[in-house]
C-alpha cells in the first residue's frame, strides 16, 4: 500500500518505560513517581514499569536516570516482531474483562474488535485496551487467532457458558430513594438598607 506509507497521524498517548536492576533504588524511583502523580503499570516485576504522567517531569528524570548504569527511562516502543495480547481482570465496572493489544501490526485485530462492537481506547503508542462482554471478546480473539472459542476461554480459566455468563452479568443497580423534604424560613434579619443579615431555615421530612 504505497499510498499509505507516508500517512501520518498525531502521536497517540505516549507511555514511558522504566527499566533497571531489581534493587531498592528502582523501588524508590517507582514509589516517588507514584507520589508525584505518575501512573505506573508493571511490565516485569521489580525490573520494568510502564509510566504515564507529565512529560516534563519524566523527561527531566530520564536525563538523570539514563546516566546511571543499568537504568533506562525512555518512550515505550511497540513490539515490531509480534503482536502482544494481554488479558486482564479489572475491578468490576461495566465489564469484568479487558484485553490489551500492543504491536505495530495489530491493526487487523483492532479493526475486527470495532467490527464486533467492542470498545477500543488508546493505551499508548500502538497499544489499545479492548473492553466488552467476555463472550464477545472470546469470539473476537478466537476468530482473529483462528482457534476454537473454547481454547480462548480455557486460557482465561473459564470452562463453560455458565462462567462466561457470570462475567457478563450486569452489575446490580443501586437505587437510592430519598424522602421528600420541605424547607421553611423561620427568621429573616435585614439591615437598614434591606439587605439580608441572617436567615434561619428549618428542613423537615414530609410524611
Amino acid at each position: 500500500m504505497p499510498a499509505f506509507e507516508s500517512l501520518r497521524l498525531p502521536t497517540a498517548t505516549v507511555r514511558w518505560r522504566l527499566d533497571g536492576p531489581e534493587s531498592p533504588d528502582l523501588d524508590l524511583v517507582v514509589a516517588l513517581l507514584c507520589a508525584a502523580g505518575v501512573g505506573a503499570e508493571v511490565i516485569a516485576p521489580a525490573r520494568a514499569y510502564r509510566l504515564n504522567g507529565d512529560a516534563g517531569l519524566l523527561g527531566s528524570l530520564a536525563a538523570q536516570l539514563n546516566e546511571i548504569p543499568g537504568f533506562r527511562l525512555d518512550y515505550e516502543q511497540p513490539p515490531s516482531d509480534r503482536v502482544s495480547v494481554t488479558t486482564v481482570l479489572a475491578a468490576p465496572r461495566q465489564y469484568r474483562r479487558a484485553n490489551v493489544v500492543h504491536g505495530r501490526d495489530a491493526s487487523p485485530l483492532i479493526a475486527r474488535a470495532i467490527d464486533l462492537g467492542l470498545a477500543v481506547e488508546s493505551a499508548g503508542v500502538m497499544r489499545w485496551r479492548i473492553t466488552g462482554p467476555t463472550s464477545m471478546q472470546a469470539a473476537w480473539l478466537a476468530k482473529a487467532q483462528m482457534v476454537p472459542t473454547t481454547d480462548v476461554l480455557a486460557r482465561w480459566g473459564l470452562d463453560g457458558a455458565d462462567t462466561v455468563a457470570a462475567e457478563d452479568a450486569a452489575l446490580p443497580l443501586v437505587s437510592v430513594v430519598l424522602p421528600t423534604r420541605r424547607t421553611q424560613t423561620d427568621f429573616i434579619q435585614r439591615d437598614e438598607n434591606g439587605d439580608l443579615l441572617r436567615v434561619v431555615q428549618t428542613e423537615a421530612t414530609v410524611q
